[in-house]
């Protein structure tokens, strides 16, 4: 039964979508011209998409989830950290339209790591390796003694 009603649709020419005859060919894509295309202002464009917008999610959270990348402006990029620019960089790549010469650390940051590093770990790791060997010698050497 289920072919026999298949079958006829196909043959009376139906076609997909609608229970009408088909009696001419549709185009599959309209054509258009620059001339047909509605120009709208940038308040109406921003009303379009509002509206096209269904999650009514706000604009941050929307890009984050999209994965979109928050573009940056001459003065917003003087403005932010480098530690943020370079965070973006991070995340988006060389999409984000961050300079990647911006990323390196300069020669005065370098130096004042190795300064702190020279500080918070004076010692190398061989040296600190030698130095729990001795302690341990002492150690040992104290439990022996008594």
């Amino acid at each position: 039964m289920l072919k026999m009603s298949l079958y006829r649709v196909i043959e009376a020419g139906y076609r997909r979508g609608g229970r009408r005859l088909s009696t001419h060919i549709a185009p599959l894509f309209q054509e258009t011209t620059p001339t047909q295309q509605e120009t709208f202002s940038e308040n109406e464009e921003d009303i379009i998409e509002q509206k096209r917008n269904k999650s009514r999610l706000k604009q941050w959270h929307f890009a984050k989830y999209h994965s979109q990348i928050q573009e940056l402006t001459d003065d917003e990029e003087q403005v932010l950290s480098l530690r943020f620019q370079r965070k973006l960089y991070g995340s988006y790549g060389a999409i984000s339209g961050i300079s990647s010469a911006k990323l390196w650390p300069s020669k005065e940051e370098l130096a004042t790591e190795k300064e702190r590093e020279s500080i918070t770990y004076p010692h190398t790791v061989q040296e600190m390796i030698n130095i729990a060997k001795e302690q341990k010698k002492q150690e040992e050497k104290l439990l022996k003694e008594r």
